[in-house]
């Protein structure tokens, strides 16, 4: 098995680093720690020349609990970490703090390198007024992982560490925006499903840390600036990847069908319904694969419903149950219910919502607690489709009755 050292080499052999010269000389140097500055244009990744001029507000859509306004994406600050492991806690550090932001025509890169653990009071003092300025952190797993690690390292070096800064992680809005077109949504797979960029002679992230102790043990600074590029290539796909998720909040109708599906829950949660209603119709007519298509129609046959559009409402239903051997049991016991509701209440046909109320309690019987989701939900299922048989039993006993006189 080859060794650290032979990995690395067989690296950086493979295509030698460039990083971009320092846009200026390191900001500030100590003995312990390193600024290195770098300026990138905005070309460097697809959509991110978008980014300077995009409308922010629509992003709180992806984020429907916080009250918080959204600041300009120039007051954003991108932040990227790399550590000497992943446990987080009292014994990882942050060795190389990446921050990026948006300046003059270009993105710029700044990244804080601890060449000492001793110096990482002095680092964070000189990372503390660029947190402070910004109005915004945006991170990817920032959440669970980054800011719970810098709050840790602050206060470990019994140091204030910002609390009132807006934080915009975006795992989350890529969850909501694009779980529909892709299983995994890890940074680097939206990197090359989304953005198309392919790197090359990148270095694994579990060969970070360790590539970081060989520098600390031996001073080998061999593997370091592949170290470098992993951080500086992460942040500009941050950045990019905000790009393309405020364009599509911006615009949602030019998104691809699973992209509308996704925008349409979005909207129905904003209560805009009907932005909300005009995307799942485009969502259907554009062409989703079957168990997509199968939640669209249910989604925007309840919001139909909400609107008092029956007539469309039941129209969806009939579309849902008529392809219902391609559903799970418990979508077609949901349709069944929902048109029989309908029926009885809406459009007065007590026949026909006994007839489905029978489809959905066979239905049940066969497939038992799976199709209610489990014995609770079941067993309550049962109850309650049970009583609304008797009950249009009972209307379908006095309407025969009325008709023989």
């Amino acid at each position: 098995m080859p060794t650290l050292r032979q990995r690395l080499e067989g690296l950086t052999a493979a295509r030698p680093i460039q990083r971009p010269a320092p846009a200026a000389p390191p900001a500030q140097t100590g003995a312990g720690f390193s600024l290195t500055e770098s300026f990138h244009p905005l070309s460097t990744r697809r959509g991110l020349a978008g980014l300077p001029a995009a409308d922010p507000q629509p992003f709180a859509l992806l984020q429907p609990d916080s009250q918080d306004p959204i600041p300009p994406v120039r007051d954003w600050l991108f932040l990227d970490l790399e550590t000497t492991g992943l446990a987080g806690g009292t014994g990882t550090y942050a060795f190389l703090v990446g921050l990026g932001r948006l300046t003059g025509d270009g993105f710029l890169l700044q990244q804080f390198f601890l060449r000492d653990l001793a110096a990482e009071k002095e680092m964070l003092a000189a990372l503390l007024p660029l947190l402070c300025g910004a109005q915004a952190l945006v991170t990817y797993n920032g959440k669970q992982f980054d800011a719970p690690l810098l709050d840790t390292r602050f206060r470990l070096s019994r140091m204030e560490a910002p609390s009132s800064l807006l934080h915009l992680d975006l795992l989350y809005p890529a969850r909501r925006l694009w779980r529909h077109r892709w299983d995994s949504l890890r940074l680097a797979d939206l990197e090359r499903n989304l953005l198309d960029f392919h790197r090359s002679d990148d270095i694994p992230g579990e060969l970070i840390p360790s590539t970081y102790f060989d520098f600390l043990r031996r001073g080998d600074e061999a593997g370091l600036s592949l170290v470098f590029r992993h951080n500086a290539e992460d942040l500009l796909s941050l950045a990019a990847v905000a790009a393309h998720a405020l364009k599509l909040l911006a615009v949602p109708e030019t998104g691809l069908p699973a992209e509308l599906l996704s925008l349409a829950r979005l909207f129905e949660r904003a209560r805009q319904l009907d932005r909300a209603r005009g995307l799942y119709e485009r969502a259907l007519s554009a062409g989703l694969p079957t168990s997509l298509a199968a939640v669209a129609g249910y989604r925007l046959s309840l919001l139909c419903k909400r609107q008092k559009d029956y007539a469309r409402a039941v129209a969806l239903w009939n579309q849902l149950l008529e392809s219902g051997e391609k559903q799970e049991e418990r979508g077609t016991l949901a349709v069944c219910e929902e048109l029989a509701i309908c029926y009885e209440h809406r459009l007065d046909d007590p026949e026909t919502a006994a007839e489905l109320t029978r489809r959905a309690l066979a239905l049940l019987g066969r497939n038992g607690h799976h199709a209610g989701n489990g014995r609770g939900n079941f067993e309550g299922m049962r109850a309650r489709l049970s009583r609304r048989l008797a009950r249009l039993t009972r209307k379908e006993s006095r309407a025969a009755g009325t008709a023989l006189f």
